[in-house]
């Protein structure tokens, strides 16, 4: 079992003291330092921080659980958003490694690989070769196709949600607004 309920790729550890113990507990965002606030938006606020045990270095997406009114309790955007990026594994979409729980269930993170820019503010700061444009473009075809071969469409793909890693390597986030869109 773990804290989504049904997932294999999403980490978890024993019960806490004081839970039922038919659900599991999951890690404590205290087991994170934070480094600084990266990027905050209708949803979430995203930090850099680093795993203290590991001293790796990941993005955690805070999710605003107030931004959105929901009859459950927990907004359907923030949920298919984790649903959809424990599911994907693909080089050029961003990865979900887990989601961790601060003081209060009021507070939920998810804790994502690190990537370093966002192709808005590179755009901005430099002009980009035909062979660079083409390779990233490459990419991004590659992250859609791979998202629309499982049905999925990521409806806010922007300059802002393309990430570019140190070596050059393109990653689709955000999820917030994909659906499932077949079978």
């Amino acid at each position: 079992m773990n804290c989504m309920g049904g997932s294999k790729r999403l980490r978890t550890h024993a019960p806490s003291s004081g839970c039922d113990s038919i659900i599991p507990a999951c890690r404590s965002v205290q087991q994170f330092r934070k480094l600084n606030r990266i990027d905050e938006g209708t949803y979430g606020v995203v930090y850099r921080a680093s795993d203290i045990e590991t001293g790796e270095v990941v993005a955690l997406k805070q999710l605003k659980l107030s931004a959105v009114k929901s009859d459950d309790g927990f907004p359907s955007s923030s949920l298919r958003e984790i649903s959809l990026l424990l599911e994907i594994q693909h080089p050029n979409v961003v990865r979900c490694r887990e989601v961790v729980v601060g003081n209060t269930l009021q507070h939920i993170f998810m804790v994502m690989e690190y990537v370093e820019h966002e192709l808005r503010v590179l755009l901005a700061k430099h002009s980009f070769a035909t062979a660079e444009m083409k390779c990233l473009l490459v990419q991004m075809l590659r992250g859609v196709g791979h998202l629309h071969q499982r049905w999925i469409l990521h409806r806010d793909l922007k300059t802002s949600n393309i990430l570019l890693d140190k070596k050059g390597v393109l990653k689709i986030c955000d999820f917030g607004l994909a659906r499932h869109f077949g079978e």
